[in-house]
């Protein structure tokens, strides 16, 4: 099994709706009733503390505490603006035109950073981006002869090495690196790794439902919703990435 599919793999077996599926059909098949039954039980209350808010609120604010919104006014001219992938959903059969997914707040910033002057060129790291990707900056008024394109990349750690072969034959030395905020530690991490001096511009600063997420006496706050089980899925994974690439020699304990 190659390291991309160990990822994923890894990924699906730690998120919480797995576990509880797993604990639950535990409970179910456990000869012991009473023990049985507290499995079941605990599966549903793990559910519901992993579909609470409050729970995607603090596991947001652990990723992204230290990088606040920045406007573009602030941010220095650099060499290139480096967009990582997943921000489009490719055409298919039924669909005419690439569709935003909801990571597209990246290139829709990425945009505002070029129409800024902050850099020459805009560089899309990641598999699909030529049919998507490409399309939609064109439709926010980036011209072709601005976009450059990385398309074998299929994960953070192949966006930072295949980028940085591309930046060196650019003869680019700094970059704006677009991410999604709750995905930028990481990337700004594995980028250094590769040898890039990068300048984290985030977007997509999105946890839970906005009428609660600065109400801590909110009583949504507690209560479970449906999109917050995959919110705290993505965020969990993000975890899982540091302690897999740590554990590789990407990162020291004191990164973690």
């Amino acid at each position: 099994m190659n390291m991309l599919m160990l990822g994923k793999t890894l990924t699906w077996l730690v998120s919480p709706l797995t576990i509880a599926l797993f604990v639950f059909v535990a409970g179910l098949l456990i000869r012991r009733r009473k023990a049985g039954r507290w499995l079941c039980a605990a599966a549903v209350l793990w559910l519901i503390v992993w579909s609470t808010p409050a729970s995607s609120i603090w596991l947001y604010h652990s990723l992204t505490k230290d990088y606040p919104a920045q406007s573009v006014e602030t941010l220095p001219a650099v060499d290139a603006i480096v967009v990582l992938g997943g921000g489009m959903i490719e055409p298919f059969t039924s669909v005419i035109y690439p569709e935003v997914s909801p990571t597209g707040n990246r290139l829709w910033h990425a945009a505002r950073l070029y129409k800024a002057g902050k850099a020459p060129v805009i560089i899309l790291t990641g598999a699909g981006e030529q049919e998507s990707a490409v399309p939609f900056l064109r439709d926010l008024g980036v011209p072709t002869s601005a976009i450059r394109l990385e398309t074998e990349s299929r994960n953070t750690e192949e966006n930072a090495r295949f980028t940085a072969a591309m930046l060196a034959r650019m003869n680019a030395r700094r970059i704006l690196l677009v991410t999604s905020s709750w995905h930028i530690r990481r990337a700004q991490w594995l980028f250094a790794h590769a040898g890039i001096e990068s300048i984290p511009s985030v977007t997509d600063y999105v946890a839970t439902m906005p009428h609660v997420r600065n109400q801590p006496g909110h009583v949504l706050r507690w209560l479970p919703h449906p999109e917050t089980m995959g919110e705290n899925s993505m965020m969990v994974k993000e975890y899982l990435g540091y302690w897999t690439y740590r554990m590789r020699g990407y990162f020291s304990r004191s990164d973690l």
